[in-house]
């Protein structure tokens, strides 16, 4: 399909950077050299969710791997994550997965 190797650069810089302190998705339509209006529409048709959706479910994986067996702080975990902004990253994790990271780690630990 074409349209997925169009998307193929774009989609290994989202996985291999996701959690940069300075990922931006502009950078990942560069990658693939495509807009990023017509990037967030095939993305959709490829994968059923929007790329910001896509990357916060793989941010917030990470995050509950880090909660569940590390004893870091949910600041720096939401950092390590990729988030600069602590109270996203709680609004982003239980939007995600119906819980507070506070709830997630101790029922974890």
């Amino acid at each position: 399909d074409s349209n997925k190797s169009i998307l193929e650069p774009a989609i290994q810089y989202v996985n291999e950077h996701l959690c940069d302190g300075d990922f931006s998705l502009k950078t990942a339509c560069n990658k693939s050299n495509i807009s990023r209006s017509y990037f967030n529409r095939l993305f959709k048709e490829q994968f059923g969710v929007t790329p910001v959706q896509y990357i916060n479910k793989q941010k917030i994986e990470k995050a509950k791997f880090l909660l569940s067996c590390e004893s870091n702080t949910l600041e720096e975990i939401a950092y390590l994550c990729g988030f600069s902004d602590v109270k996203y990253f709680h609004t982003v994790f239980k939007s995600v997965t119906k819980t507070t990271a506070k709830k997630y780690q101790q029922k974890k630990k």
